[in-house]
């Protein structure tokens, strides 16, 4: 019970970290704690960066607690949330790269003030806000938004030579 309490005020401090630690110590007395798995999965959700995305991991959590009580409606709403959240985070990556792109292209211009210079060293640039818009649009496939930002990178770098799955 104690342990389950730390855990809670661990979740609203957002110590994810220490929180974690919690779940774990409920899980070993109660390893079909649902609650406990989906809070480890949370936890977990909130630890990713662009440097270590844990969303399969968190996933892996979430299938535990479904395994638990399979068709779950929380559970399943749980999972829905945490594949939009996932979406949209690397959405919000594709807007900053994208906005990289833009300052690196007008910082190659203003260096040689030769377009063609300028596109060719922020083509780079534009191809990973591409990339996240892309990784965006598997979790959230519907997202009008996401939709709309894949084709604003296209038109902002026209010139780059998008692969196909870009027009589709």
């Amino acid at each position: 019970k104690r342990y389950l309490e730390l855990k809670n005020v661990a979740l609203q401090a957002k110590n994810y970290e220490e929180a974690i630690v919690y779940c774990n110590k409920v899980l070993e007395i109660d390893p079909n704690s649902i609650e406990s798995w989906l809070d480890k999965a949370q936890a977990t959700f909130y630890l990713t960066t662009s440097a270590n995305n844990r969303y399969s991991e968190a996933m892996s959590y979430v299938e535990r607690a479904s395994a638990l009580q399979p068709g779950d409606e929380r559970i399943y709403q749980f999972k829905t949330e945490l594949t939009e959240k996932q979406g949209l985070w690397i959405n919000s990556l594709a807007i900053d790269a994208l906005e990289r792109a833009k300052k690196m292209y007008t910082e190659f211009y203003r260096i040689r003030y030769e377009e063609r210079f300028a596109e060719q060293n922020s083509a780079k640039y534009y191809q990973e806000a591409m990339d996240y818009c892309i990784e965006a649009s598997k979790y959230l496939p519907f997202s009008r938004t996401i939709l709309e930002n894949i084709d604003y990178v296209r038109f902002c770098a026209e010139w780059v030579h998008w692969d196909p799955i870009v027009k589709e």
